[in-house]
């Protein structure tokens, strides 16, 4: 019986995203543990050697994604906003977390990954660990600006920007592996504009001053 022949060598300058496309596919169906370059090559239908020339191993090509995904959390979030020029900083934040939440919930394997054990080491990947920080920058930066107008308790920033992202985070975390199953419940997307609205009107309460 011959030999099965090899797969063709892919020379489409779309081989990268068909990649990630396929990958994606894998780790929303069986994780990132599950996920072999060699598998990888043959649901695209190239040679392993093709895959190399693009990512140097397995996790090269999981800190592609999580890059990506990062990349589309920031452009979701800034599109948002683009459409409410002038909204106030409150306003700002609520709609920094209505845009979080809603990637999370239309992305979920980008965001398991984004967020998993294997992407803690982010500096080992330069263009995930600037990603990243600019898509934790923007909410840094609205609680900061909302800081400094008094909208928000003069509370180190950090501080701040690290209970807002809890929560938008929890909730996404939760929506994601199907844990919010009340029917009382609105669904996330609006959920997430509940909440950061409920948090922001929170934390602009203890910003005022006592009678």
């Amino acid at each position: 019986m011959s030999a099965s022949p090899e797969p063709v060598n892919y020379h489409h300058g779309n081989l990268r995203s068909a990649l990630i496309g396929s990958a994606l596919t894998a780790l929303e169906q069986d994780g990132p543990a599950a996920l072999s370059l060699r598998a990888l090559a043959r649901s695209v239908g190239v040679s392993a050697t093709a895959v190399y020339r693009h990512f140097a191993n397995k996790d090269d090509l999981l800190a592609a994604i999580a890059t990506e995904g990062f990349e589309g959390l920031s452009a979701e979030m800034s599109a948002r906003l683009a459409q409410e020029p002038d909204a106030d900083t409150l306003r700002q934040l609520v709609i920094l977390g209505e845009g979080y939440v809603n990637y999370a919930v239309a992305h979920p394997a980008h965001y398991r990954l984004m967020f998993g054990k294997r992407m803690v080491e982010r500096a080992a990947y330069p263009a995930l660990s600037k990603a990243s920080a600019h898509s934790y920058g923007m909410l840094e930066q609205a609680v900061a600006d909302a800081v400094a107008c008094g909208d928000l308790p003069a509370v180190p920033v950090p501080l701040l920007s690290t209970l807002a992202w809890s929560l938008v985070h929890g909730l996404s975390t939760l929506s994601n592996d199907n844990l919010l199953n009340d029917k009382q419940l609105p669904a996330s997307a609006e959920l997430g504009k509940t909440f950061t609205h409920m948090l922001a009107t929170a934390l602009k309460h203890l910003a005022q001053p006592a009678e």
